[in-house]
Parts: structure tokens; sequence; C-alpha cells
């Protein structure tokens, strides 16, 4: 009899710990709201300075990205915490793992630091 209990024990135990581990049980319970970093005046005038030809719909989907992709693994930094080449250095290093194409990726960087120049106190 203890034996079937040490079992049944030890399934339940690596149940609950798989759960733990596993990003996407934590993806849904994670709330992001967009005005957490908006795309305000500030973003968009950094944006129009260093990117004249992008318009605010690309931002948009930056942003769309940064909330959905970003937010499945961890939780999402705050975005003027980090300089410039860090941000372009976990841009580069994430973008395999989130299955980022070659624009999605440049869709973030350009919302990333947009906002971050815009609201950085460095």
């Amino acid at each position: 009899m203890n034996i079937k209990y040490f079992f049944l024990s030890t399934i339940l135990i690596c149940l609950f710990e798989s759960c733990k581990l596993n990003p996407q049980s934590q993806s849904t319970t994670q709330t992001v709201h967009p005005a957490l970093y908006p795309i305000d005046a500030g973003t968009k005038g950094v944006a129009a300075s260093r990117w004249p030809e992008t318009p605010v719909a690309d931002l948009v989907k930056g942003q769309s990205i940064y909330y959905a992709n970003c937010s499945k693994c961890h939780e999402l930094p705050k975005i003027e915490q980090f300089s410039e080449r860090k941000w372009i250095h976990e841009i580069d290093e994430m973008a395999p793992k989130a299955e980022l194409s070659s624009s999605e990726k440049d869709l973030l960087s350009k919302y990333v630091l947009s906002f971050r120049d815009a609201h950085s106190t460095h």
C-alpha cells in the first residue's frame, strides 16, 4: 500500500513541476496592457527622426510583437531600462526563439528603440 502512495505522489509532483517549467502555462496568466508603453508623441517623433519612411502603423505592429511575443516566455523588461546596444543584442538573441521574421524583428526594433529614446533618462 505504501508503494502505491509513493508512486502516486511522485507522479503528482512531476505533473506540478512540469506545469511550472512550461512557458506556455505562464503566458496565459500574464496580462499586458498596451498603455504600459504607449506610442505617444515622443515615440513617434523619435521614429520619424531616425527612420523617416516608417509609418506609425509600423510602430503599432512592433508594439504588438513586443507584447505578444516577448511576454510568452518572460516578464516584459522596462524598455527605457536598457541601452540601445543592449536592446539590439537582446532582440538579436531572442528573435530566433520567438520565431520572428527579419521584418518582424525590424518592426520590433523600431518600436522599442523609438520608445526607449523618447523615455530614457540616460
